[in-house]
């Protein structure tokens, strides 16, 4: 599920949290994938809690099936920064038509049409969109449907894949 945000009223938010994250890999001793991990859950918890005012609606996602390979292409409007489904499954992704800037937890990258990279599993983004752009992910999956697709190829949390989880967290009790 997208979380979105439009930042065109702060554009200055989509600069911080660049530099935020440039920060922390250039100068935190925590590693920098739970460091970045724990930033980008933050940030989605942060979309969750503002004002509907301030949420864009993203446009459905057009889903492409054919012999063991879904591809699901997405037009995300300029102005608008979100995060993206945790993916089970290493992915190819492509920016057919704009720019686009992905923080995960390696780090920084600004990616412009026409583009295509790999991505591994279990990997979260924030994506702050500085031009329209139009998208794909695809992925191996034998998924014939949209919801067999989000079975297959989504998790619901890092906890779900037995990974570190920022945002379940508990607390441990330790008896002297």
């Amino acid at each position: 599920m997208l979380q979105t945000l439009t930042y065109n009223r702060y554009p200055s938010l989509a600069v911080e949290m660049v530099r935020d994250a440039m920060k922390i890999s250039e100068e935190d001793s925590i590693p920098l994938n739970i460091a970045m991990r724990e930033q980008i859950c933050m940030f989605e918890k942060s979309i969750q809690s503002m004002p509907e005012e301030y949420h864009v609606a993203i446009p459905e996602s057009k889903f492409h099936f054919t012999g063991g390979v879904v591809c699901k292409e997405t037009f995300m409007p300029k102005d608008t920064m979100l995060t993206g489904a945790l993916y089970k499954k290493p992915h190819i992704f492509s920016v057919l038509r704009g720019k686009v800037t992905h923080i995960t937890e390696f780090g920084v990258e600004t990616l412009t049409a026409p583009y295509v990279g790999s991505y591994p599993a279990n990997v979260k983004r924030i994506a702050i969109i500085e031009e329209d752009c139009l998208a794909s992910l695809c992925v191996h999956s034998e998924a014939t449907t949209e919801e067999e697709y989000n079975q297959d190829v989504v998790a619901p949390s890092y906890t779900a894949l037995g990974q570190y989880d920022p945002n379940n967290i508990q607390e441990e009790l330790w008896l002297e």
